[in-house]
């Protein structure tokens, strides 16, 4: 062990002891525990050696060790406990201050409310910025698919206005043509119709014309010569008898 390290745990004991806080005093404790410790085990290594090489200088330095290492371990003890009354001392006086200005000590317990709950509200407003951005990114999409959808549903209904006058028209020529065949089959019924209508007539006249004319039915001559009905010769008067 050289006078280095002796030299830094004097030093670390000397402000150990002076120390009044919880947070400070803890790390120095834990430095001056891990060099005392590693002084320990030198010294624990120096007594096996001893015991090995037998009495001399080797079993004065182990002894040497020892004692320093006894002394390190009662330093650190002292500047632990005087820490310990440091500590609670300082306690006592930031009470005691506390409870003498109450004002003071409220309005430093509003301030370090304060700052936490304006620390909350930082917090708060960057998840809802985060929160605002993914929901506009969201309506940016959505606001572009529906301008995708209308340009489409204006195509439709373009498309639709075009069929419904090309259906317009297919209805007016339906029904045109619909007349025309309901005219068409009235001519046909009709033309039917007045041909049976000669048919009969004819037939009618020609077996039954004699019946009822006396049977002698005037002909005509060529077209060119003028037909002349001749009557029939006058009786002669009946004769009376002479008185």
């Amino acid at each position: 062990m050289d006078a280095e390290e002796d030299k830094e745990l004097r030093e670390l004991f000397a402000v150990l002891a002076k120390c009044d806080t919880v947070a400070e005093a803890a790390t120095l404790t834990r430095r001056g525990r891990g060099l005392v410790d590693a002084a320990r085990a030198r010294a624990k290594a120096a007594r096996r050696e001893a015991r090995g090489a037998g009495p001399g200088d080797a079993a004065d330095r182990a002894a040497a060790c020892t004692a320093k290492v006894k002394v390190y371990e009662a330093s650190l003890q002292q500047a632990n406990l005087q820490m310990k009354q440091n500590v609670h001392r300082r306690f006592q006086e930031d009470r005691t201050a506390l409870t003498a200005q109450p004002a003071e000590a409220q309005q430093r317990f509003r301030e370090l409310q304060e700052a936490d709950e304006a620390n909350a509200a930082i917090s708060s407003m960057a998840r809802t910025k985060e929160m605002l951005s993914n929901q506009l990114a969201a309506s940016s999409s959505t606001l572009a698919l529906i301008g995708d959808s209308s340009g489409l549903a204006s195509r439709t209904l373009g498309h639709h206005k075009g069929l419904r006058a090309s259906i317009a028209e297919s209805h007016y020529l339906a029904t045109h043509a619909r007349r025309r065949a309901q005219l068409s089959n009235f001519l046909l019924w009709a033309s039917v119709a007045f041909l049976a209508a000669v048919v009969l007539f004819i037939v009618f006249s020609r077996l039954f014309g004699g019946l009822f004319g006396g049977g002698h039915v005037p002909t005509c001559a060529a077209p060119a010569v003028q037909a002349v009905c001749v009557p029939p010769p006058a009786a002669a008067p009946p004769k009376h008898p002479e008185a």
